[in-house]
């Protein structure tokens, strides 16, 4: 055997194979755990939401005056790991939706007042409904219900 060879025997060690292979596993493993919290990033955050029993926010229109303008978006929280955004809409009305692409499960960011997949390119309107494929379908809508002072969602 030259010097130059170099053998290995299962007391070596890891493989340079296991080791990388191990390497991306991390890195994908770490970006999937943060991936809905990156998704809405550029999406503000509702201030005061209380969490209520059965998986419903309590959004305080007083903390949140933004959402007096029509097409605001505001992220109230995550319901099984997911984003849940509130966008307003004329008068006192409100929608509710998932915050992830009904194409593949891909996080989605707002993007020119739409929301947009990273993932595949799908387009979505603050209504929730597809602009763009390969989604086919609408976001999924949550229920919504206003009074003078607070939006429950959920």
């Amino acid at each position: 055997m030259a010097s130059s060879e170099i053998t290995h025997s299962p007391t070596d060690g890891i493989s340079r194979r296991t080791l990388v292979c191990g390497a991306l596993l991390a890195a994908v493993t770490g970006s999937a755990i943060n991936m809905s919290s990156a998704a809405a990033a550029s999406i503000p955050t509702a201030k005061g939401v209380k969490k209520l029993a059965g998986g419903k926010f309590q959004v305080p229109l007083a903390s949140n005056p933004t959402l007096k303008k029509v097409g605001t978006i505001l992220i109230v929280g995550e319901s099984k790991g997911v984003p849940v955004a509130l966008v307003s809409g004329s008068g006192n009305s409100f929608k509710a939706m998932a915050l992830i692409c009904t194409h593949a499960g891909g996080p989605l960011e707002l993007m020119d007042k739409q929301l947009v997949c990273g993932w595949h390119g799908s387009v979505f309107g603050l209504d929730g409904k597809v602009k763009i494929s390969p989604a086919k379908t609408a976001l999924p809508s949550i229920k919504v219900s206003a009074s003078a002072t607070s939006v429950t969602v959920g």
